[in-house]
């Protein structure tokens, strides 16, 4: 039902890196590794950068292709 909720509100955001990481999240747990970096590169996309959230994604990217 979160993953329904969250494509629901995809398109009613200008910057919806939140909404991808818990799409990245929900994929993690399903051991979805093509959707969970395809979410973490959409969060990339519109997330500010300089955080220390968005080095955490950098790095799990990094960490996912990897394998």
């Amino acid at each position: 039902e979160a993953e329904r909720d969250y494509e629901n509100l995809l398109p009613r955001f200008d910057e919806p890196y939140r909404i991808h990481y818990g799409l990245a999240e929900i994929a993690s747990k399903r051991k979805d590794n093509a959707a969970t970096l395809r979410h973490l590169n959409d969060y990339l996309e519109s997330a500010p950068r300089g955080t220390s959230e968005y080095t955490n994604v950098v790095a799990r990217i990094a960490q996912l292709k990897k394998g």
